[in-house]
């Protein structure tokens, strides 16, 4: 996470995240993560 752009302090173990994650293109299971939005609301985008 903190290589995507997200500051150590956002997210700490236990805190409850969203994400939205793109399909993998071979069918696949898994996806390709999209965004991650913190427990305050803030979005972040991955890609």
């Amino acid at each position: 996470l903190v290589r995507g752009g997200i500051a150590q302090d956002e997210v700490q173990p236990g805190d409850q995240i969203h994400v939205r994650c793109h399909a993998l293109r071979d069918g696949s299971s898994g996806c390709l993560l999209g965004f991650v939005t913190t427990a305050d609301g803030v979005e972040k985008e991955w890609d």
